[in-house]
């Protein structure tokens, strides 16, 4: 980011030597207010150059202000030459201004830029033809090009990037998703304990609560695999709803489940195992074995793997109970 933030700058400095060399063509700015135009866009733009430069990354709102400058200063510079060709060829700078919209702002930014470049050709094209009698023909023999480098470049780029961001975006929910239920896998959980235990300020616990669903093996020998699979989805669906934001729901198994919630003080631990374990009376024809342990968050961060050891040790001797076990294992 470094060096393009100085390669950003050193693109502003460029005015200063484009507005230089234009003073001294025929084609170029002619008589003292469109050449003191120039060269007061040539002096701004020596300032931002600096900026960019010496100064950190800008933020979003710095950068939109930056591209409006630029689409204003390149406009103005346009305007200003005496020659019609010239002025729709100085278009075609507009197609750098646009790169930022398409890599850093998104969609919209970069829709109100080439909203701003399509009304500034408009506007030359009319100049040119009305005031300097230019024809139609020139104008788009000329402009074409322009428009398309300042519009269709841009535009291509911007699919291209969100097609893929879109496909990269997909990976990554699917690497961390359970494709059958649509909960978090292993992975996922790893990953949302990273991103959301820090924000959990207000809960005084975490509890792990391990479940595995009674008789599925029995069921998928039975009826088939495609009624263990509406078993899971219905365990699923009844997790879905009753975790709470920010708490943890995953299928980390052929038939167990995972959650990880973070009761507050207004909730005691028991009653979130209840909350999340128990089957919907009248509605679930399932029944599931616990397991639960929890760990109090004053000592620091999580130990996420001893908590499931420990519930994974509590499902066993529950399950054990109840001779749900093969003897054999």
């Amino acid at each position: 980011m470094r060096q393009l933030k100085v390669g950003i700058g050193v693109l502003c400095f460029s005015i200063v030597l484009f507005a230089g060399a234009t003073q001294f063509i025929p084609l170029g700015p002619q008589g003292v207010w469109p050449r003191s135009i120039q060269a007061i866009a040539a002096a701004v733009a020596v300032i931002v150059g600096l900026c960019w430069i010496m100064f950190p990354w800008p933020s979003r709102r710095g950068m939109v202000a930056f591209v409006i400058w630029a689409d204003v200063t390149l406009a103005i510079a346009a305007a200003t030459f005496s020659d019609p060709t010239a002025r729709l060829s100085a278009v075609v700078y507009l197609s750098l201004v646009g790169l930022l919209p398409t890599f850093f702002l998104g969609r919209r930014a970069l829709v109100i830029h080439c909203g701003f470049a399509l009304a500034l050709f408009g506007v030359l094209v009319t100049m040119n033809i009305l005031v300097d009698g230019a024809t139609w023909f020139s104008q788009f023999t000329y402009g074409a090009p322009a428009l398309a480098a300042v519009v269709l470049m841009p535009a291509i780029i911007q699919v291209v990037l969100e097609g893929g961001r879109d496909s990269i975006l997909a990976a990554a929910v699917s690497a961390n998703r359970d494709p059958l239920t649509g909960l978090l896998n292993r992975r996922g959980v790893t990953t949302a304990i990273d991103l959301l235990h820090q924000d959990r300020i207000d809960a005084v616990n975490v509890v792990v609560v391990l479940m595995d669903v009674d008789g599925l093996k029995e069921l998928n020998d039975t009826r088939g695999h495609g009624a263990g699979d509406e078993i899971l989805k219905a365990v699923a669906a009844m997790l879905t709803a009753r975790t709470r934001v920010g708490e943890i729901a995953a299928r980390i198994g052929g038939d167990e489940f995972l959650v990880v919630a973070f009761p507050g003080r207004a909730e005691d631990i028991e009653s979130t195992v209840r909350r999340v374990s128990t089957p919907r009376a009248g509605i679930d024809s399932w029944s599931v074995s616990v397991g639960a342990a929890w760990q109090s968050r004053t000592g620091g961060g999580i130990d996420l793997d001893s908590l499931v050891q420990q519930a994974d040790y509590e499902l066993y001797k529950v399950k054990s109970s109840r001779g749900m076990l093969d003897p054999q294992h």
